[in-house]
């Protein structure tokens, strides 16, 4: 998905991926197109 999505992504404080949406409809599609992939309002989780 990275690679695909690469001028999506950018990188928080800690190096981890973030995909950045242009809004809510990306977002469905893009979590229905990759459904084992994790997606989180925010980054304040740990892993």
């Amino acid at each position: 998905m990275l690679r695909r999505r690469a001028g999506s992504i950018a990188y928080d404080k800690e190096n981890t991926p973030v995909f950045l949406a242009e809004n809510e409809w990306m977002i469905k599609i893009v979590k229905e197109s990759h459904p084992l992939v994790s997606f989180h309002s925010t980054s304040e989780f740990n892993v």
